[in-house]
């Protein structure tokens, strides 16, 4: 007897569910542009990744520089890492011990002659600086008639022709005027009279102006008076005054004021009336001068050199006199209480 056999296998395949195939189309593989495999354009090896190929990176290549004064600019001298805090990139700073001093600084006349901003080819000639080292003034006039500069620097120029400035002020405060010679050729700042008088100090109720002035030539220029003070202090240091031109203290003219000359020098100043080169009168004190020359100034009426009238007496300490000439008193003239 024989027993039919059906093919179940064939059955159970023809009984199946539809398969659903899971590949993955070749437009959105896992090899396409966009995805994230080390060979596509957006994988880390990218130009604004981070390693330290790209051109954004983190590398410590760059050089820098020890900024100790944090000014910003650093010593050609000394480098360091760029990540301590006192360093620079830029390596351009001439004095890293000075904060006020670098590339970007404007120069000064600077009494130390430091190089402010750090460039050789700027100099300081001609230049006329607040004390503070702050401010350039377009003019001594301008300088002088700024309350907020008590201390002013003028540095001569490099020629006879720069090295000269003008000069008709009234001051009533207290100010330091210094003169810096920029050439042993040339010599020091020249002030020179536009009217009159040069330099009239107003006379100051409380009695404590104290006007000092060092380092200048000072050229009357045979029309002009030169310096006239009222009751203030008035300082000269190394002060050659020349060729003024009054009616009375051609050079100097100082009514109830203290006088204290040093290092200085009259040459060749006349007065119709008194004091060739100094006339003094109820000071406040001695009139004091130190190393000081008197020579060739004239005066039509008394004292060719110096008249003092009613004040306080003279004290004097190396003073020369030379061919001074007047009516009375060639050299000095004392009139009343001395």
């Amino acid at each position: 007897m024989h027993r039919l056999v059906l093919p179940l296998l064939l059955t159970v395949a023809c009984n199946r569910a539809p398969r659903t195939d899971t590949f993955v189309p070749l437009d959105v593989d896992t090899d396409a542009d966009t995805d994230a495999d080390t060979d596509s354009d957006t994988d880390t090896d990218s130009d604004t990744d981070s390693d330290t190929d790209s051109d954004t990176d983190t590398d410590t290549d760059l050089d820098c520089w020890l900024d100790a004064d944090g000014d910003g600019y650093g010593d050609p001298n000394i480098s360091v890492s760029c990540s301590e805090s006192v360093s620079s990139l830029d390596n351009s700073d001439c004095s890293d011990d000075d904060p006020s001093i670098h590339p970007a600084q404007i120069e000064r006349c600077d009494p130390d002659g430091r190089d402010n901003d750090c460039n050789p080819g700027t100099i300081d000639a001609g230049l006329i600086t607040r004390g503070t080292l702050d401010l350039n003034y377009a003019s001594l006039d301008t300088a002088l008639a700024d309350p907020s500069a008590s201390i002013l620097y003028v540095c001569g120029g490099a020629t006879t022709t720069d090295n000269r400035f003008p000069i008709s002020s009234s001051i009533s405060r207290s100010v330091t005027l210094r003169g810096i010679s920029s050439s042993p050729v040339v010599g020091l700042p020249v002030l020179y009279g536009t009217t009159d008088l040069l330099l009239q100090m107003e006379p100051h109720a409380t009695l404590d102006t104290l006007v000092r002035i060092r380092g200048f030539d000072i050229d009357g220029e045979s029309s002009n008076s030169c310096l006239k003070a009222g009751r203030i202090d008035l300082e000269l240091d190394d002060v050659h005054l020349h060729h003024c031109d009054g009616q009375q203290g051609a050079a100097v003219f100082c009514v109830e004021c203290g006088l204290d000359v040093e290092n200085s020098s009259f040459r060749e100043n006349h007065t119709d009336n008194g004091g060739g080169a100094i006339y003094a009168g109820d000071t406040l004190g001695p009139v004091q001068l130190t190393d000081v020359a008197f020579t060739t100034n004239t005066s039509d009426g008394d004292g060719g050199a110096l008249l003092l009238r009613d004040g306080l007496g003279l004290t004097a300490d190396n003073v020369s006199f030379e061919d001074n000439e007047a009516a009375h008193g060639g050299a000095i003239q004392a009139e009343g209480q001395v």
